[in-house]
């Protein structure tokens, strides 16, 4: 699988102790996503001096470093002791390059990273920007394995970039409890281990709207203030919120309400009715709201499921001009 390919694996690290075990080939690393390039696979024994995680002073490179060495030492990589001489240590380094220098690791994305050793106790990690850093750095993760005295750090010389520059899911949060933030934090931090960078929330009636207040339960929908929270906490991770609202089928959950079944098709069905004058205005109102709360580039406009069309409101409309049509049209409408 490509970097950029849907889809997430896990990783499964094995015990290994660095004299009893060969220095594995690059098919061996198996990485997921799968690098573009990659060659010369050498072996870092971490050791007693231990391991750091040392980048320069942009804010998002600390704290790409800071997530490398946390996920690192919580798998019980040793952290380098304070008083151990440098080369004692073992060490992964975040390193900038220049624009042309970028280019030859590739000229096509602003995404693509290298990593190489640097002497017999270094790694080093390239990139032009935040986000190959980034990619780069969650590379690294699967680089090591073992724990404690017999961590070993796998350096291989890579080069790597997206085969897409989208990469997401969709999380249906319309069928079931909400869940919570602690759990959709980890989410994130698991999707962006495998390099994901789009995460496409599924509503239906799960966002509370200031619009339809009724039929978003309080516990059971995700407020502003929470999807404010989670798309500041996704940005670290190089991670785009786009959500998706359905807006013609699957509105039971808002259409079943007396106050809102007026829109429907049919009464208190699914679907909203085409010609009604304020169908539009409502969706309408809904994009608006998710529009200040999740400002990224695109939304996703839900129009799936419409079954019920044509067997109410529109039912002289879609006998005259066909289902096609009125479906079609409802979208080409002035809002």
């Amino acid at each position: 699988m490509r970097f950029g390919a849907l889809g997430a694996s896990c990783v499964l690290f094995g015990m290994m102790g660095a004299a009893a075990q060969s220095v594995p080939s690059c098919a061996d690393l198996k990485l997921v996503p799968a690098v573009r390039e990659c060659k010369a696979v050498k072996s870092f024994a971490i050791g007693a001096g231990g391991l750091r995680v040392i980048s320069g002073v942009n804010p998002e490179d600390e704290f790409s470093a800071e997530d490398l060495g946390k996920g690192l030492y919580a798998r019980g990589v040793p952290k380098a002791r304070l008083n151990a001489r440098t080369n004692q240590m073992t060490t992964i380094r975040l390193e900038r390059v220049s624009s042309a220098r970028a280019k030859e690791i590739s000229d096509t994305s602003d995404e693509a990273y290298q990593i190489e050793p640097v002497g017999a106790h270094e790694l080093v990690v390239r990139a032009a920007t935040s986000a190959g850093i980034f990619y780069g750095a969650q590379t690294v993760k699967q680089l090591v394995r073992g724990a404690g005295k017999d961590a070993v750090l796998l350096v291989p010389t890579i080069r790597d970039w997206p085969a897409m520059p989208h990469r997401g899911i969709s999380d249906d949060w319309s069928r079931g409890p909400l869940p919570n933030m602690e759990f959709l934090k980890r989410e994130i931090r698991t999707l962006a281990a495998y390099k994901y960078n789009i995460f496409s929330p599924y509503f239906e009636h799960t966002f509370a709207y200031a619009s339809t207040p009724v039929a978003a339960f309080p516990g059971g929908a995700m407020t502003p203030e929470e999807g404010k929270e989670l798309v500041e906490f996704a940005a670290k991770y190089h991670i785009t919120i786009i959500p998706e609202q359905e807006a013609f089928g699957h509105l039971h959950h808002v259409l079943k309400f007396e106050e809102y079944s007026k829109l429907g098709e049919t009464p208190h069905g699914a679907v909203l009715a085409p010609g009604d004058a304020a169908s539009l205005p409502q969706i309408g109102e809904w994009f608006g709201e998710l529009a200040k709360v999740f400002p990224g580039p695109y939304a996703h406009i839900g129009a799936d499921e419409t079954d019920q069309l044509g067997l109410g409101r529109t039912h002289d409309q879609v006998a005259q001009q066909g289902l096609g049509k009125v479906y079609l049209d409802f979208f080409g409408e002035d809002s």
